[in-house]
């Protein structure tokens, strides 16, 4: 299962999965729904993941400030200027036991 996930100053957390390899594409759909719910404007940092710089991510920034949505990368390895970074750290060191790894179904409904 993977996730793709925005956190807000606030901790809202705003979030889709997919079982499948996660690719530009679904960070492309996801962005471009969430561009369209923003009500004011709205700076996303986003790491320097390749999904997140990929061409077609890079050449809807135009699209997505027009909306109000502007994209900040942050520099390269820099995990600690990641607000999300703790979130999934937690979640993995503390939140899932070994024992949730045994099937997907588990996994899933662990971390859901």
């Amino acid at each position: 299962m993977n996730y793709f996930s925005l956190l807000s100053r606030s901790k809202e957390l705003i979030f889709q999965t997919t079982p499948k390899t996660m690719i530009a594409d679904f960070v492309l759909d996801f962005l471009d729904t969430f561009s369209l719910k923003i009500k004011r404007l709205t700076v996303l940092v986003l790491d320097n993941a390749r999904i997140h710089t990929a061409r077609k991510i890079k050449e809807r920034f135009q699209i997505w400030q027009q909306r109000g949505l502007f994209i900040f990368s942050l520099p390269p390895y820099s995990p600690h200027l990641n607000l999300i970074e703790p979130l999934w750290k937690e979640l993995k060191q503390r939140w899932l036991k070994p024992e949730n790894y045994t099937s997907a179904d588990l996994l899933f409904y662990s971390v859901y």
